[in-house]
């Protein structure tokens, strides 16, 4: 490599900038420097960040549409309610649905399993997950995973936490990378919960007891 010769040397500074200066044949060879940020590091920062430097983990909720719709195409937010009003409701296609709250209970059923395995799926590096999980009656339950999809699927199948023996009807994860900084989330989340909705709404983060009827 005799015939290349080096004219110019770059220095890696933070925030992805980008120097290029001029070398004189006179000066010494530069040494080249990279200079270590805890934005870019993904083993000593608590989190995993891309070039830009903002986080590369990413929430995924479900969907909390019912999939239950007027004649006109406004959304029945309370399917139960709306069949018990003698009213028929309809797909996004315009079927007639003969069972509303059995239909959205299915929708949101789907939803929720299609958010863990997308949870999962954008975010590889995440060692754990907390969530959120929205019931009826404006209820909230906290909890952590190492798994999404399994344990939505415990919750829906009734062999997760005891005081959820109502439907599920949307989930939002958020990805951590360590279980210990889920845990913490997870203990922060449900205390914020609580103190916004009142003791009565909110359960998770180990205080499983039955909600009040």
């Amino acid at each position: 490599f005799s015939y290349l010769k080096l004219t110019h040397y770059i220095l890696l500074l933070p925030r992805t900038e980008l120097r290029i200066f001029p070398r004189r044949p006179e000066t010494p060879l530069p040494s080249l420097f990279l200079i270590s940020s805890p934005r870019f590091s993904s083993t000593m920062g608590r989190s995993y960040y891309n070039q830009r430097g903002r986080s590369s983990y990413k929430k995924v909720s479900s969907k909390r549409s019912t999939g239950c719709f007027t004649k006109s195409g406004t959304t029945v937010r309370n399917p139960r309610a709306y069949a018990a009003s003698k009213k028929t409701a309809y797909t996004k296609y315009g079927n007639k649905i003969h069972n509303p709250a059995k239909y959205a209970a299915a929708v949101q059923r789907n939803s929720i399993a299609n958010a863990a395995s997308a949870a999962a799926m954008r975010n590889p590096k995440a060692k754990a997950f907390t969530y959120t999980v929205s019931l009826p009656g404006q209820k909230k339950y906290v909890g952590m995973t190492t798994n999404p999809s399994q344990r939505m699927g415990a919750h829906v199948n009734g062999t997760g936490a005891k005081c959820i023996n109502e439907g599920l009807t949307a989930v939002t994860f958020t990805p951590h990378s360590s279980v210990a900084a889920a845990k913490k989330k997870e203990t922060a989340t449900y205390f914020q919960q609580k103190k916004k909705m009142g003791g009565d709404l909110v359960r998770g983060a180990g205080h499983t007891k039955q909600f009040p009827i």
